[in-house]
Parts: structure tokens; C-alpha cells; sequence
């Protein structure tokens, strides 16, 4: 099972940065789909809402955003929640540093270019975050120690 999450998530990578070097927005929105399908079909996904932000023992850890959910589960990996489209770059950035705030400044870091950025770090008692922002996706990835 880790063996096809582990790809699963290799696929999800590949298929983002592949989104990000498209011209052409329905070419993208239709990779994001794809993408979206591939994941949910190979790993497993629980704990799913749609629309709302969900209190569980993940969403406890971090700062509720003022950003609209779109869809949260906890995918075995941890717990992750996609933002909608509407979400800017500058407000993904605003709250990672609220990230920071909150504790996940241990081993933390960010990449940031033109048509991606990514933020990631830790808290003391070993929980991770990821952001990931391209044009196509906006999400937030929260994991128990050794969950990832």
C-alpha cells in the first residue's frame, strides 16, 4: 500500500508540474482532473467533506484559513485539503507565515518561482505541513510523525 501511495503521489508531482507548463487553461483544467482522478483512485481516501472545513485532530494543529475549502480527506498520508481556484498566490503565502506562527517553523523552507510555490516545515512535536500553489491547484497537506 505504501509502495502505490508513494506513486500515487510521484504521479501527482509529475502531472502538477506538467499542468504548470501548459498554455492553454482547458489543457490545464482537464490535467488537474486527470490528476484529481488518478490520486483518488490510488490511494485511499476517508474522512471526506466537501465544501467545509473539518475540526479533526489534523485541522486542530493549524490556523483555520479564510480561504474556501473545496475538498478535505485524510488520504492515509495525512490529511489534505484543496482550496478553490479562487485562492491567490499572496494569500497562500500570508498563511503559511501564520504556518510559522503556529508552530511549524522546524526544519521549514519555501520555493517560490513564477508559476509555483511551496512552503513546508515541521513543529516541535514532529507534525508536517506542505503548501502547494501552481495556477491549477492550491492545497494544504497536514502529517502525523512518520505518516509521510
Amino acid at each position: 500500500m505504501k509502495t502505490t501511495r508513494f506513486f500515487a503521489i510521484a504521479a501527482l508531482a509529475a502531472l502538477t508540474l506538467s499542468c504548470i507548463n501548459k498554455g492553454s487553461k482547458q489543457q490545464s483544467d482537464g490535467m488537474q482532473n486527470q490528476m484529481e482522478r488518478s490520486v483518488k483512485d490510488a490511494i485511499e481516501i476517508t474522512d471526506a467533506s466537501s465544501g467545509k472545513w473539518v475540526d479533526n485532530e489534523y485541522t486542530r494543529l493549524v490556523p483555520k484559513p479564510d480561504m474556501e475549502v473545496r475538498e478535505a480527506a485524510n488520504t492515509g498520508m495525512g490529511y489534505s485539503i484543496v482550496f478553490g481556484r479562487s485562492v491567490t498566490l499572496d494569500r497562500m503565502k500570508a498563511y503559511a507565515e501564520k504556518l510559522k506562527q503556529a508552530g511549524f517553523n522546524v526544519d521549514c523552507g519555501d520555493e517560490d518561482n513564477e508559476q509555483y510555490y511551496s512552503f513546508w516545515g515541521d513543529n516541535a512535536d514532529g507534525w508536517s505541513v506542505r503548501i502547494t500553489v501552481t495556477s491549477n491547484a492550491n492545497n494544504l497537506l497536514i502529517s502525523k510523525p512518520g505518516e509521510m
